[in-house]
């Protein structure tokens, strides 16, 4: 996708280009072309006549491309909806600081505990995968409703602290629909 920036950029070498062709079409041409081309029989007006036809012909084409640019560019604007991974993925700097939100939710479905490689589905549609710590619950209290707090940790890190069943460090891996 071409950027507006591009797109501006674009413009500009268009607009140097039809500057540069803007001397006389006849005079560009090498004197052998001019001949081979018949161009030299043509009277003054007629010669003066085909270098504006010229000049006219190449300006329409780059209004046309600018324009055709543009469109692409708008239409590109409008319908670029990045999704969440998108969303998430951001170029950073060193020192810059960031601050996350602290997501309270419950955990969807019944839970027995997690050990690591388990992938946590919650209530708010974010499946989030344990990396580290195990917890197990009795049978009894599989269908009790959890909730869950997703907090962040330090150097990019996350938790998820479930009633009584414990806070596994965990890792975002996509969202499901409940």
């Amino acid at each position: 996708m071409k950027t507006p920036f591009r797109f501006a950029l674009g413009s500009l070498i268009a607009l140097v280009t039809l500057t540069a062709h803007a001397a006389e079409f006849s005079e560009t041409l090498a004197p052998e072309e001019f001949a081979a081309a018949g161009l030299d029989k043509l009277s003054p007006a007629e010669l003066a006549r085909l270098n504006e036809l010229v000049k006219n012909q190449r300006s329409s084409e780059v209004a046309k491309a600018r324009e055709d640019e543009a469109v692409k560019v708008r239409a590109a604007l409008v319908t670029e909806k990045p999704n969440l991974l998108g969303r998430m993925k951001v170029m950073l700097t060193p020192g810059t600081e960031i601050d996350y939100e602290t997501i309270e939710t419950e955990i969807f479905g019944p839970f027995r505990g997690y050990e690591k490689g388990t992938v946590l589905r919650l209530a708010n549609g974010q499946r989030w995968k344990v990396v580290d710590g195990n917890f197990w619950a009795p049978k009894k209290d599989e269908n009790k409703p959890r909730k869950a707090r997703v907090e962040p940790g330090v150097l990019g890190s996350f938790f998820i602290r479930i009633e009584d069943g414990g806070r596994p460090k965990v890792k975002f891996v996509g969202t499901f629909e409940p």
